[in-house]
């Protein structure tokens, strides 16, 4: 979480007004790497997704500690995010994730991996219209099992600050 979303998510500000999506699996990191790819490919669709994203270290529930967003390019993060091997899934620390939007606050998405390589974790939170769109997508493209309930109670049930 950085300064510009912490307000948004006390407030329940977009894009915390919606619903939040989370795969209730543990994946590997290959698996991480490709429903990452997926997730944006449809919110890019679906959403827009402007040519810089705003990147950051999210450590909402690890610690609560609130970070600072940096603008990277979206074409070079949707190649870099592509890639297993890439830094994006190095260990960071325990549920310290990459939480990724742009600036029309469209989504906010959250992945990363646990303590282990088989530990990925992925979440976004948008409209209830998009998230139903991502479950759907999730579940023929991987089979993989998703959650969906409201992004304002998620990210306050899972506050460790």
């Amino acid at each position: 979480m950085d300064q510009r979303l912490l307000p948004r998510w006390q407030k329940g500000e977009q894009p915390f007004d919606g619903s939040a999506l989370w795969v209730n699996t543990d994946l590997p990191r290959s698996t991480l790497a490709e429903v990452v790819s997926c997730v944006l490919a449809l919110l890019a669709e679906k959403v827009g997704v402007a040519e810089h994203l705003l990147v950051n270290e999210d450590w909402h529930n690890h610690d609560g500690y609130v970070t600072s967003a940096a603008e990277v390019s979206t074409a070079v993060f949707l190649r870099e995010v592509s890639a297993p091997d890439s830094t994006w899934y190095q260990l960071k620390d325990t549920f310290v994730y990459w939480g990724v939007y742009d600036q029309s606050l469209g989504f906010y998405l959250r992945f990363g991996m646990g303590d282990e390589d088989e530990a990925g974790y992925c979440e976004v939170s948008t409209t209830q219209e998009i998230a139903l769109l991502l479950a759907a997508e999730l579940k023929r493209r991987f089979d993989i099992p998703t959650e969906i309930e409201s992004a304002k109670e998620l990210f306050d049930r899972t506050c460790a600050g």
